[in-house]
């Protein structure tokens, strides 16, 4: 083989040696290290059918509830856009005939479908298998006799996993979500049946389908027929009120359901979940009067900021102190222009009624075209954003925040200073964005400040392309004495931003104290950046004088909390890996599946490694191939260059998977799949972790990239390399990216293992440094 010594990777390592790190093994170590790796909602829409089963009228041991429960379910359904199919009370034919046309209709619909299916009713688990017991079937009226024999549970009733949830993972659909409100007492439960005395066994969803199995009570655990109204079951009320809610996914779903069941229940009753909880959206978000995120650029929500000016939740809360809801919509239909304001305040809400985005823009207009301002500004809000069915309307948004300002509304002058500044239903004009902000900040609009610290940055950062000069120096200093004036008053946005510029020495000294100190009050308030950033200071000794991991893991927590699906990630890897005190399984599987809600693959990749070696999760393999396939098709979905998309997490998932299908415990989706995953990423196998100097800026940070064999045109590491580039802003030095080019076609060209020549070359660049004559 010939000697390398000569490639500038040997001459760039042999001045600057970096440690080799021990080569590692799949799957443990090396799918470890590598989902370690530091990287720094659109929703589902398609097709949505659904079908809504509710039986109640059994011969004995009849329900009161399921029929209802399936009604309020169908409505709320058909309100996020489900085409719904509602049975009622069928015979076992006329399910299966409902059954059918169900997936009749989703295989007309297109491949991209989204199929629910609920039921409401008897269930039975027999044999660990769960039988769904339509009407006037032969087995209730001998129920309290002898116990039905397998052969009466085949005949006469629908086995939910062969013959309803089988049939839908071969339908075509694209996401199945699979809902029991069915683990009642079992009615043929006698002292002699030999059969549970109630709830349902587990389920599972094979394949490639995204599948997402909800049951109202944990497995064998009973559910109970009513809440405290008598209205609905507990599990369906808080199902139907979870979807009803503004900006609903499949996990708020979930979390909101698991919540008020076990709430209601008194913790008697805990849904329980199968499959994997993906992306999915029953709503959106609510329109205005509270501000949300624009398609441009994230609208601060804090209520605690627009109390007086911008959200009409405070008067709502003040109003219903005194009066009732339907108080306030008689006069609302009387033509009182407050009044109407309220109620489309409490249909965003959800108030004392289902909310709903279109009522809410109906009451809003009414109250708007009275002349009353906050509804004005409200109404140009839902016009401009969109949503609730409608596309953004930004001109005509506009025109109503016009008429809001000239009657004085503050938040109105700061949203027509947001529109100027991004150039969204008018023109880009940062003098005209400023001079709104200025008004909207002198009639009481706070948040204001942090939008004239940003518009002035921006007129600076204009003004300085051509050097120094005193308009320059001038509009720096207005930048921060703007993000200091916000930072006084408690903006959490303006402290954010003190501590950026702080941290880089941006405009103002360079002070990793007073950037940990401004990241710390922002983090407190809730800061997502600000958390994150805390965390990574903390961790590494910056603005402290020492890491400082304790207090790290509280802003990670923090960020979390904010709706971070890296922080989630970090949290719940610490908590497996034991490095902070407390945390469960299902503190575990929610961040993760927080993280994968948000379509972050690494949630997804370090789940299922997670659940393939039973790190803080009990061992499951199945469950650990079904979250490899969700990683992997995240990571494919993923935006390119976003965090997401870092080229190891998609590695990760298809070396994990390898691994899992060819051990022949799990069967693979479909014939072939590996001998695709081998072709896309080179067969599972050992790893070499190397560590590469990378420029940010003036600084030179350590960056991990990995190498192993695979049979394309390019070394592994360029996709690595190209990443770290576009994602993060660095710089791999070009030595450095042509060295491995080399070694990579010196490997192809003499038949070697790529990995293997790389750990020589490093191996003999170290062992060589002292010698190598300087320059050469």
């Amino acid at each position: 083989m010939k000697r390398v010594t000569w490639l500038l990777l040997l001459l760039w390592y042999a001045s600057h040696p970096l440690p080799v790190h021990a080569e590692t093994t799949l799957p443990a170590a090396m799918l470890n290290d590598v989902l370690d790796a530091d990287v720094g909602y659109e929703a589902a829409r398609g097709a949505r059918i659904a079908l809504i089963v509710g039986i109640d009228a059994y011969e004995r041991q009849p329900l009161q509830l399921p029929v209802r429960d399936a009604e309020l379910v169908a409505t709320q359904l058909r309100r996020t856009g489900f085409e719904v199919l509602l049975l009622k009370n069928p015979t076992k034919g006329a399910l299966l005939d409902a059954r059918d046309e169900f997936l009749a209709r989703i295989a007309a619909a297109g491949d991209d479908v989204t199929a629910l299916f609920f039921f409401a009713g008897h269930a039975v688990q027999f044999d660990g298998r769960n039988f769904l017991i339509p009407r006037s079937t032969r087995m209730m009226s001998r129920a309290g006799g002898a116990p039905p024999t397998r052969a009466s549970y085949v005949d006469e009733t629908v086995d939910a996993q062969s013959s309803v949830l089988n049939y839908l993972l071969e339908s075509g659909a694209r996401r199945i979500i699979f809902v029991l409100d069915a683990c009642r007492t079992n009615p043929f439960a006698t002292s002699r049946s030999g059969t549970l005395e109630g709830g349902l066994g587990r389920m599972s969803a094979r394949g490639s389908v995204q599948t997402f199995i909800l049951f109202a009570a944990s497995p064998e655990q009973v559910a109970f027929d009513r809440d405290e109204t008598g209205s609905n079951s507990p599990f369906s009320s808080a199902f139907a009120y979870a979807i009803a809610q503004p900006g609903s996914s499949l996990e708020t779903v979930y979390r909101e359901v698991y919540a008020r069941v076990v709430s209601s229940t008194e913790g008697a009753q805990q849904p329980y979940q199968e499959g994997v909880l993906f992306q999915f959206q029953f709503r959106e978000g609510a329109a205005a009067p509270v501000a949300r995120r624009s398609r441009a650029i994230e609208i601060e929500t804090d209520l605690s900021e627009y109390d007086t000016v911008y959200d009409g939740a405070d008067m709502l809360t003040e109003a219903l102190e005194r009066h009732s809801l339907d108080f306030i919509r008689r006069n609302a239909e009387a033509g009182d222009a407050e009044a109407q304001y309220l109620m489309g305040v409490a249909y965003v809400a959800g108030e004392g009624v289902v909310a709903d985005t279109s009522q809410a823009r109906r009451w809003y207009r009414r109250s708007a075209t009275r002349g009353f301002s906050r509804a004005q500004f409200a109404f140009g809000s839902s016009m401009f954003l969109g949503g609730g069915g409608r596309e953004p309307n930004p001109e005509e948004g506009i025109e109503w925040w016009e008429v809001a300002a000239e009657n004085g509304n503050a938040a109105a002058l700061g949203a027509l200073g947001y529109a100027h500044w991004v150039g969204e239903g008018v023109a880009k004009d940062l003098g005209r964005a400023l001079a709104l902000y200025r008004r909207a900040v002198d009639e009481g609009y706070s948040y204001g400040l942090t939008r004239l610290g940003h518009v002035t940055e921006g007129l600076a950062t204009e003004a300085c392309l051509d050097g120094e000069s005193d308009e320059c120096r001038s509009l720096r200093s207005q930048t921060i004495d703007y993000y200091r004036q916000g930072a006084a008053v408690g903006l959490r946005d303006s402290q954010y931003w003190l501590g950026w510029h702080s941290f880089r020495g941006k405009w103002v000294p360079q002070s990793h104290e007073q950037a940990l100190n401004w990241y710390r009050l922002a983090s407190e308030q809730g800061h997502e950046n600000a958390s994150t950033e805390g965390a990574w200071m903390l961790e590494a000794g910056q603005g402290v004088a020492a890491p400082d991991t304790l207090t790290a893991f509280a802003f990670w927590q923090r960020a979390s909390e904010a709706g971070s699906a890296e922080a989630a990630v970090t949290v719940a890897d610490r908590i497996v890996s034991e490095s902070v005190p407390g945390g469960s399984v299902e503190d575990v599987v929610r961040l993760y599946e927080q993280a994968i809600a948000s379509g972050y693959s690494r949630g997804a990749v370090r789940l299922a490694y997670n659940y393939l070696q039973g790190n803080g999760v009990p061992r499951d393999t199945v469950r650990a191939a079904e979250y490899g396939l969700e990683a992997l098709r995240l990571w494919r979905e993923a935006e390119p260059y976003s965090q997401g998309a870092y080229p190891m997490f998609g590695v990760g998932a298809a070396f994990l998977l390898q691994a899992i299908y060819r051990s022949g415990i799990v069967m693979p989706p479909y014939d072939g799949i590996v001998q695709e995953l081998e072709a896309e990423f080179g067969p599972s196998q050992n790893l070499r972790r190397f560590t590469i100097p990378v420029e940010f800026g003036s600084t030179i940070t350590p960056y991990d990239v990995y190498v192993w064999d695979w049979a394309k045109d390019e070394p592994c590491v360029m996709a690595q390399f190209e990443w770290v580039e576009e994602a993060r802003g660095g710089v791999v030095p070009p030595e450095v990216e042509d060295a491995f080019v080399r070694l990579y076609a010196l490997a192809r060209e003499n038949e070697v293992s790529f990995k293997d020549l790389a750990v020589y070359a490093l191996e003999e660049a170290n062992a060589g440094k002292e010698a190598m004559p300087e320059g050469e």
